[in-house]
This record gives C-alpha cells, structure tokens and sequence, in this order.
C-alpha cells in the first residue's frame, strides 16, 4: 500500500470512524486498458471513493523533479569544468592507461545511449533475460553489486565491458556540446520509460546480458557512473596541466 493512501486510510478510520477496502478496476479507452486502483472509504453507512491515478502521478512527477535535478547538476560540472578547454587538453591522456576527459565523455554517451536499445526492447517484446531474472533476490543483487561498483568512492578500476569503450583515437571538437545535448535526451529517455519503472521492468545489463536490474535501478546507475566518470575527468585534467 503506498504511503500515502496508507497515511489516508489512518486519518478516515480515527476520526471518522470507518472501514477501508480497494479493488482493482479495469478502465477502457482507445485501443487500451487501464488498470486503477479504487480506495471504497465507508463510514456512516456512505461510501466514499477516492481514485489514487493522481495520487501516483503526484509521486512520479516528484521523482522525476528530483532525478532531473541530479543530472542537471552533473551536467553544468561538465561545463564548469570542460567548457573552455582546447581539443588539445580534452584529448590528452596522463598515461596510455588513463582516459582523455574527452574519452570519458564519450563513454558516457555511448553507454547511456546503449540503454535505449534494452527499453525499445523491451517494448518490442523482444527483449531476453537469463532464467534467474525471475527471481527478486538474483535481480536485487546484480542491482546492488553494480550500483555500488561505480559509485564515484570506489577507488577499484573496473573492466569496460568492450561495447561500452570509447575510440582510442582523438575526439572530434564538441564532444561537450554533444554530451549536452545527450543529458537532455536521457531526460526525456527516463520520462518515456516511467510506466516501466513503475511496473519495475528487469532489464538485461546493455554491457553483458546476465547482469540483470531493474529499469528503475538502471537509472540510479547511469546516475552514479556519471558521477563517477565527472570525478575521473577532473583528475585528468590535474594531472596534464
């Protein structure tokens, strides 16, 4: 029971003194079902109905408000930070085992684009998830295990999965304009894919299929490995200047 409703039903059975109960509806529209949740408040021989659609809406629309706002804080430190460099600086590597900070870009989009091929997927009905994917515990674990390996704290080197890797040779000018331009569209990603978080879609990792999560946690991941990859770019740039 959502938190909400939970706290609605609290407040009508205290002080009014009445029972609550739910039942699922099926509503039909256009070329679609809809399946709602209808809260039958009875107190003093009434019955009152309270349909939660804008209730969860309400939620959402805070949730995406708040993601939202985490990227856009991540993407103007790119600015800060990379706007007014050089191809030069954006594409030299400390070392033959460091990325440029224009390779660490690249790999962000690469990645994060990589994403919107599992959702279409997904909505194709052609997506394929391990026999495991079933399982809560299974899916919980790969989500925990990869959100807390790219956490910007963790000091281990990871293993790029080679469909993720940026090209090794120089990137072309305004690859920042790109990344940009690439923030906006992965907030319009996430906002077309909402219904899926909110049904919590298991999706196959992009980078290795029998890593499985859920869109949801894919999301808080994308979120994490920016971060990750923002702090990477920054050492970078202190060590070749």
């Amino acid at each position: 029971m959502s938190p909400i409703i939970r706290s609605l039903a609290i407040v009508f059975r205290t002080r009014l003194n009445c029972c609550c109960s739910h039942q699922i509806v099926n509503l039909s529209g256009p070329g679609k079902v809809v399946t709602v949740r209808v809260w039958n408040i009875c107190s003093r021989n009434r019955s009152y109905f309270i349909w939660t659609p804008f209730i969860e809406a309400t939620k959402i629309k805070l949730v995406m408000g708040a993601w939202n706002a985490r990227i856009d804080k991540i993407t103007q430190e790119f600015e800060q930070y990379f706007d007014n460099l050089g191809l030069d600086y954006m594409n030299c590597q400390p070392n033959i085992h460091t990325w440029s900070i224009a390779q660490n870009i690249e790999h962000l989009i690469v990645t994060n684009e990589s994403y919107a091929l599992v959702i279409r997927s997904v909505r194709q009905g052609t997506c394929k998830l391990p026999p495991y994917a079933r399982f809560d515990f299974a899916v919980d674990f790969f989500g925990r295990r990869v959100l807390n390996a790219v956490q910007s704290d963790n000091k281990r080197k990871l293993r790029t999965f080679k469909v993720w890797r940026p090209g090794s040779g120089a990137s072309e000018k305004g690859i920042l304009d790109r990344f940009i331009k690439h923030q906006s569209d992965l907030k319009i990603m996430r906002a077309n894919a909402m219904d899926l978080v909110h049904e919590k879609v298991v999706i196959p990792s992009p980078g290795n299929p029998k890593i499985v999560y859920t869109l949801g946690m894919a999301f808080e991941i994308i979120l994490a490995h920016e971060r990750r990859h923002l702090e990477q770019a920054k050492r970078t740039l202190e060590a070749i200047r």
